[in-house]
């Protein structure tokens, strides 16, 4: 475990990576712009939290933090998630607010163990369908978005 949380980082050193047992990392409220390269060599992080930085977006291989169960990222600048980000199959949590995110990927349905996803204060206009095929999915908060028109996923409110 490593707690960086509510400090003036502005970058992470690229040979942060050698931390490669990390299961818990904590850089929330600091002013982070973007993460090293390197970062997803952290292959064995479980509970990553970024809320409260400068982040832009994510890079293409973030979907190689295959054991990620819990990542909170609000309160950041994301406009766009990369394009497997749907591949993080383990992710439980998921909390995207407060960024500026207009759009999720189409295959976010593949996040299969998500239990809880917050998007509130987004620019998000659309609801995505395929969140209906989220079986696994207690807690959707779409607070605050623009949001104009709902599907009917009364079936995964439902207990099997």
């Amino acid at each position: 475990m490593l707690l960086l949380d509510n400090n003036r980082l502005t970058s992470l050193p690229k040979d942060f990576y050698n931390l490669s047992n990390l299961r818990f990392l904590g850089l929330n409220n600091n002013q982070l712009i973007s993460l090293p390269i390197n970062f997803t060599k952290l292959n064995n992080l479980e509970l990553l939290t970024l809320s409260r930085n400068q982040l832009t977006n994510l890079h293409d291989d973030f979907h190689n933090l295959l054991k990620l169960k819990n990542l909170f990222l609000s309160k950041n600048q994301l406009t766009s998630l990369p394009k497997d980000f749907a591949k993080l199959s383990n992710l439980e949590i998921l909390d995207l607010s407060t960024n500026r995110l207009t759009n999720l990927p189409e295959d976010i349905d593949k996040l299969v163990n998500l239990r809880a996803l917050s998007l509130k204060e987004n620019l998000l206009t659309n609801f995505p369908n395929n969140i209906c095929n989220l079986k696994k999915i207690e807690a959707l908060d779409f607070d605050r978005d623009k949001i104009k028109e709902i599907p009917d996923c009364s079936k995964i409110l439902k207990k099997e």
